[in-house]
């Protein structure tokens, strides 16, 4: 690699955006997600009328502004990477440099913890069952099971297996987790991003699930500087979900 870019890369040197660039992103992210979507949809249903709601489906409607809204977070995210702070990509992760071995460090990482999650799906539903809390699934999981339409089926495996990762590696990692490791130093960031990460999923009965995995991927981010690792594991982990909630509808 270039030592001009190499330079460049995360964690290298100190990171030119702050704590406030991080809040506006959130920002923007957490009202695009939670008011743009349901106020797209609905303005979507208002204009275009039921019929043609019903007949694209309303899976397919969500899936598209949910991959409109968080594609407006990541370009506004670059917007202020590459112009206003003038740093190349690299700067986020965002690089192919040695991407064999990333993909292949991500797999490896993963393997490695996949005991712990699953470890962590037994004692939060142990510990639920024991204040007689009934689990509650995430909304996509329950879209995927009782989705009829084929269609939209592959849709959201395509969202939540490539775009997702894409989008939330860029924010959560190659975004948040530098600014924050400005402030906090190492462990802070993995820790802290990971907990921003675990919130946003917006589901207590999976926040362990999702705060380990927010840990693995800040932890391989911080070791490998590069986004291609993180969202491999990512995408191996949705995947896996997906695959597992497919193989339940077959069952039951």
């Amino acid at each position: 690699m270039n030592d001009n870019i190499a330079a460049y890369r995360p964690f290298t040197t100190k990171c030119p955006w702050d704590i406030i660039d991080v809040i506006k992103a959130l920002a923007l992210y957490f009202f695009l997600v939670s008011l743009g979507i349901p106020a797209l949809f609905y303005g979507a249903n208002y204009v275009a009328g039921k019929d043609f709601m019903q007949n694209v489906g309303e899976n397919n409607v969500i899936i598209i502004l949910s991959v409109f809204v968080n594609s407006l977070t990541s370009l506004y995210i670059i917007y202020m990477v590459c112009v206003e702070y003038k740093q190349p990509l690299i700067s986020i992760g965002l690089t192919l440099v040695n991407w064999r071995k990333n993909v292949a460090e991500g797999i490896k990482k993963y393997v490695i913890a996949l005991p712990f999650f699953a470890l962590a799906g037994f004692l939060t539903d142990y510990v639920s069952k024991q204040f007689g809390a009934m689990p509650q699934q995430q909304e996509i999981a329950k879209r995927v099971l009782h989705e009829q339409s084929v269609e939209a089926l592959v849709f959201m495996v395509v969202f939540g297996v490539v775009i997702a990762p894409v989008i939330e590696e860029l924010l959560f990692r190659g975004f948040l987790q530098t600014a924050l490791n400005r402030y906090l130093g190492k462990w802070g960031a993995i820790l802290l991003s990971s907990c921003f990460f675990a919130i946003v999923h917006m589901n207590i009965y999976v926040f362990l699930q999702i705060f380990l995995l927010g840990i693995l991927l800040a932890y391989v981010f911080q070791k490998t500087g590069s986004l291609i690792s993180t969202m491999t594991i990512h995408a191996i982990h949705n995947g896996s979900t997906f695959a597992l909630l497919l193989m339940f509808r077959k069952v039951f």
